[in-house]
């Protein structure tokens, strides 16, 4: 609680001027540039959707399989009847 009371006095009275006006000084005059090409850009997403599709596509359901595969290949499953309640290995 302590803490938090400081934290917001030192915020009300010293970082929101500064960063407020940092912020004011470097932004009053200037121009956001998009430098790069339509094209450039459509093919990054083109090829993040190819890679998507492949990892989900490809790679998660071979994962999934490569799973279940060593899960019920390693699962060993010991059946007792009435004649072998013991538990003891034959």
């Amino acid at each position: 609680m302590f803490y938090a009371t400081v934290f917001r006095r030192l915020n009300r009275a010293i970082l929101r001027p500064v960063l407020i006006g940092q912020v004011e000084k470097h932004m009053t005059k200037g121009k956001i540039i998009f430098t790069g090409h339509f094209m450039e850009y459509f093919a990054i997403s083109i090829a993040l959707l190819v890679l998507s599709i492949i990892t989900f596509g490809l790679a998660l359901p071979y994962w999934v399989y490569w799973s279940f595969k060593y899960f019920f290949g390693k699962l060993e499953i010991e059946i007792y009847t009435g004649q072998n309640l013991s538990g003891e290995r034959h």
